[in-house]
């Protein structure tokens, strides 16, 4: 722009020259064009500016973290200039570095005209977030003359954990997946009785005999003093990125509550010492699912092993500790649990530290998470 700038002043002396050397009509007429032009692009350049519109195509976008998509905005020009060109600056999440990052869009628009812009999106980390319109800028058809208008104008952004099999979890780390196979208890035949199927219903819940013989799906009900019972336990300290390891932790947590309700063991997810998600069914999975994506978590210092002494072992079939921190109180209360149901200790270790060699001597199974989601998380060390 301000080359331009340069060029149209060279011109304005050129003409001035030339009005000089030669005391004409024509040459005084193309001078006081010249000279004229700022005024009149400027009146022309500020209608623009009030009647070029740009707002997101949607209130809200949902997606999966760290899965490119695209998002949409409306473009228009209601006036009967043509739009040379307006650009617009906005906060989206960039698709090369997944984070939000200040953005230039150009719009070129004829008379009357409209347009749909796509940008492509992704954002490596769960929650919700507000992506932004923060300013129009219209220029003159020779770019000397810019307006700018402040906006203000949002869209809601929610990106969601991935939703992890307890293989992808574990793959980094154990090759075998046989072993994946003994962490969650067989499944279960007491079941009390059986109902018709509803939408969500798991289909490891369908009691094959009868539905054959009936025609009908099935599903198995279990009775609430028979039911099996897990309790997740979230820890949130540890080093390191905090978003990327709570992401970590998070996914984990569900991963783990969704591999036991495919086993019919029903499981509380406490996340925040009085903040605990039951998750016994489909939807309860689902209303957990949802609130892990938008959940902001708790980063002040907390006492995880106060958590762990508070927690009622009587009746559980499993205990799962996922935390980032490992040390010596949680691995006593860990073994100290191990006498009354089955534990996993599972350490978030995204930064791949050392684990004592004598920790898989424990009572308990331990459980090393350096990458969960091998795939998607193999920049995880890059990036802290």
């Amino acid at each position: 722009m301000v080359k331009n700038r340069i060029f149209y002043a060279l011109a304005i002396l050129a003409c001035l020259g030339f009005s000089m050397a030669y005391t004409s009509k024509v040459s005084a007429v193309l001078l006081i064009t010249v000279a004229a032009y700022p005024i009149v692009g400027t009146i022309c350049t500020l209608i623009q500016a009030f009647l070029f519109r740009a707002e997101f195509n949607e209130k809200r976008v949902v997606s999966e973290k760290d899965t490119l998509f695209e998002m949409f905005l409306n473009v228009k020009n209601s006036s009967i200039f043509p739009c040379v060109p307006a650009e617009i600056q906005c906060t989206l999440p960039d698709s090369d570095s997944g984070l939000f990052v200040e953005k230039r869009i150009f719009a070129t628009l004829p008379p009357l005209g409209s347009a749909r812009l796509s940008v492509n999106c992704r954002h490596i980390y769960r929650g919700s977030y507000s992506c932004r319109i923060r300013k129009i800028c219209v220029y003159d058809p020779l770019r000397i003359i810019r307006i700018s208008r402040k906006k203000n104008i949002e869209l809601s952004a929610v990106f969601l954990p991935r939703r992890l099999e307890l293989e992808d979890v574990l793959k980094p780390t154990h090759g075998d997946q046989s072993y994946t196979q003994n962490i969650i208890t067989a499944e279960r035949d007491d079941f009390s009785h059986v109902r018709d199927y509803r939408d969500g219903d798991l289909y490891q819940m369908v009691h094959w005999k009868l539905t054959a013989k009936t025609d009908d799906i099935m599903i198995k009900q279990y009775d609430s003093l028979t039911e099996q019972r897990a309790a997740i336990l979230c820890g949130w300290r540890g080093d390191g990125d905090i978003l990327m390891r709570t992401d970590t932790v998070i996914e984990t947590a569900i991963a783990f509550a969704s591999a036991l309700l495919k086993k019919n063991v029903g499981s509380y997810v406490d996340y925040e010492g009085e903040n605990i998600c039951k998750v016994s069914d489909s939807s309860e999975f689902e209303q957990f699912y949802e609130l892990m994506s938008v959940i902001p978590v708790n980063t002040a210092p907390e006492d995880f092993v106060s958590r762990i002494d508070n927690t009622d072992l009587c009746g559980l079939s499993a205990l799962v500790l996922i935390t980032p921190e490992l040390s010596d109180d949680i691995v006593a209360r860990a073994n100290a649990a191990a006498a009354l149901c089955k534990v996993y200790l599972v350490y978030i270790n995204l930064l791949c530290r050392n684990v004592p060699s004598t920790i898989t001597g424990e009572k308990f199974d331990f459980l090393d998470i350096r990458a969960p989601g091998q795939d998607a998380l193999d920049y995880a060390a890059q990036l802290l």
